[in-house]
């Protein structure tokens, strides 16, 4: 049904999901865009930014078939100068959202297990009160 029926879905979703405790919602990357949402994490939780350049995320998505907006019309997968492109204008409508992070961990050059550590070394400083 389109992207802006699916954003309304997004935030219902959110909102039930950001009334949980003890829960981590992976979010997807255009749910900061909205503002409202925004507010909601901010007020729920910790908003934790992945932040991933163009080129990484292109290499990591370009093998699967669920992302519609690295799609043209007909389905097909489109090119990787396209794709680029495309991505740098997606990260640039969502910067403001992404900034509103109050941790942002660059996973471009580092395993599973650092940026997991950096989360975890965060959430706990938090915790104790060592910002």
């Amino acid at each position: 049904n389109g992207e802006p029926y699916f954003r309304l879905l997004e935030k219902k979703v959110l909102l039930q999901c950001a009334a949980r405790t003890n829960t981590v919602i992976a979010l997807g990357g255009g749910t900061l865009i909205d503002l409202e949402n925004r507010i909601t994490i901010k007020k729920t939780g910790i908003l934790i930014y992945l932040s991933t350049g163009p080129q990484t995320i292109w290499d990591r998505v370009k093998s699967t078939d669920k992302r519609p907006l690295l799609r043209n019309s007909d389905g097909s997968l489109v090119g990787e100068d396209d794709a680029i492109r495309h991505l740098e204008q997606l990260l640039k409508v969502r910067r403001d959202g992404y900034h509103s992070a109050d941790l942002t961990v660059t996973t471009d050059d580092k395993s599973i297990d650092e940026v997991q550590a950096l989360i975890l070394k965060y959430i706990s400083d938090k915790v104790h009160g060592e910002e």
